[in-house]
């Protein structure tokens, strides 16, 4: 039996079923950034099989998956349902060799935010929520992600961390097949707007520093922070286009100033 089914097994016979939002397991290798088996039980893999582009999602409840909206449409048209594919319950995705534990998803609907576009110096309204065809399971190694309201200021946010299966560096000529993090601390927007020399409004922040963020194929993936509760809130959505893997801070979609239009996407 491979180690990821028996840390599957002892979750399932020890824990409830992963239907509260925010839950990690941390069955952590002590001093590596590689994510355990269902550590992070929101994280899910989107792949644009047309274009064979790879992002990262989290899952919101049981039939829709929070991913960016450049990862699923273009300025003016909307990739097909059936161009899709949602990876989900596994930290690792190895396209060449079996994806073993993980489950393929499959797409009935992509909802891109209607005022998706191109900024000056950024991705505005850039985020997007997939519909999937069957609902998901919550299990140890399903589970949905808590969403940022803006009760708490992003600018306060701490013990935050990103995670995905992009690129390392930017000479890496494929994605990692093991899920990886990395802990981000966030910059405050005065900085971010010194550093990029854009004067962007308050939907966006940064976070990350140099060589600590997200790289190519990580874009769509959750910024999450770890809260007194101790569950994880997702806080940004990466948005991935600076085109430098050691940016100094990164963009993120700020999810709280969306919190109404995701609840409005996602009403039964």
């Amino acid at each position: 039996m491979s180690l990821f089914h028996r840390i599957k097994k002892v979750l399932q016979e020890f824990s409830d079923p992963a239907d509260e939002c925010g839950i990690a397991n941390n069955f952590r290798i002590i001093g590596g950034s590689y994510s355990s088996a269902c550590e992070f039980p929101w994280m899910v893999l989107v792949h644009d099989i047309y274009h064979d582009n790879k992002c990262g999602g989290a899952i919101l409840d049981q039939t829709h998956v929070l991913t960016a909206a450049h990862c699923v449409a273009r300025i003016k048209y909307t990739i097909k349902p059936e161009h899709l594919r949602v990876y989900t319950g596994s930290s690792v995705l190895d396209f060449e060799n079996g994806l073993d534990a993980a489950t393929i998803r499959y797409v009935t609907l992509v909802t891109p935010h209607e005022d998706f576009g191109v900024a000056k110096g950024y991705l505005a309204n850039d985020l997007a929520i997939l519909t999937l065809s069957e609902p998901i399971q919550f299990d140890p190694c399903h589970g949905p992600i808590c969403l940022a309201n803006g009760t708490k200021s992003t600018q306060k946010a701490s013990r935050c961390k990103v995670m995905g299966w992009g690129l390392s560096s930017t000479n890496q000529n494929s994605n990692e097949k093991n899920l990886k993090s990395v802990d981000v601390a966030v910059v405050s927007d005065a900085t971010c707007r010194s550093i990029y020399k854009t004067n962007f409004d308050g939907t966006i922040f940064c976070a990350g520093s140099r060589g600590n963020g997200y790289c190519y194929g990580d874009a769509g993936g959750p910024l999450v922070c770890k809260e007194s509760d101790g569950r994880y809130y997702a806080y940004g959505i990466a948005i991935g286009n600076m085109g430098d893997c050691s940016a100094t801070a990164e963009f993120y979609t700020k999810v709280s100033s969306y919190f109404r239009w995701i609840k409005e996407k996602t009403a039964a």
